[in-house]
């Protein structure tokens, strides 16, 4: 009976593996993106992440009770409602994201550009854009950009922001978005990537998270 119920489980976890790498490639990304977040939240005692689905194949992700992810009714921008980040009781960081395929941008330089506001910002916020490859197991990132060097800090009005980088060639996806690490609140608008000529500059030179 133990070598028989052995077998089963073995067929299930075989069967769910097959289904995760033929079906369900996005999410499996989206999981290798947010175990750094995770990581972080385990760090600090705090194991549960909270997500939000926003417009336009948006959505938000917070730790528990850390940050507020919501369309914002009252401030708009060019005569629309805009998602937003505010913080409650920070803790580790919350994003705001979505992706897509590189299909027609594989060995090109893509701009990732967004227009942000921000309010009391203590810690730092951010525009990121990373790159996966289909097999994020075997090589996790192949390219990665958050505006580390250059973070949004204070209160500022609406500013158009953009990260460079090059599309190198086995990449799978395109994850981008925004992060806010601390107290504040940021506002984003007007996300838009484009295949840029390669005589943009770059916006960094990290080729790896």
């Amino acid at each position: 009976m133990g070598s028989l119920l052995f077998y089963i489980l073995l067929a299930i976890k075989t069967l769910i593996l097959l289904l995760i790498k033929h079906f369900m490639r996005i999410t499996l990304i989206m999981s290798v993106i947010f175990s750094y977040a995770f990581s972080a939240a385990i760090a600090q005692g705090n194991e549960k992440y909270i997500s939000v689905q926003l417009p336009n194949d948006f959505s938000g992700h917070t730790p528990e009770g850390a940050y507020s992810i919501y369309l914002d009714s009252v401030e708009t921008h060019n005569g629309h409602k805009v998602a937003t980040i505010k913080s409650l009781k920070p803790s580790g960081f919350a994003t705001i994201l979505s992706s897509a395929i590189p299909e027609k941008c594989i060995g090109k330089r893509i701009e990732y550009t967004a227009h942000v506001r921000s309010e009391n910002v203590k810690g730092w916020a951010g525009l990121w854009l990373r790159i996966d490859p289909a097999d994020v197991y075997k090589d996790p990132c192949l390219g990665f950009e958050n505006m580390s060097d250059r973070p949004i800090k204070g209160s500022s009005k609406w500013t158009k922001y953009r990260i460079v980088l090059d599309v190198p060639k086995g990449a799978a996806d395109l994850v981008y978005g925004i992060l806010l690490d601390g107290d504040g609140q940021v506002w984003l608008d007007n996300v838009n990537l484009k295949i840029v000529d390669k005589s943009v500059p770059l916006t960094t030179n990290k080729k790896v998270l």
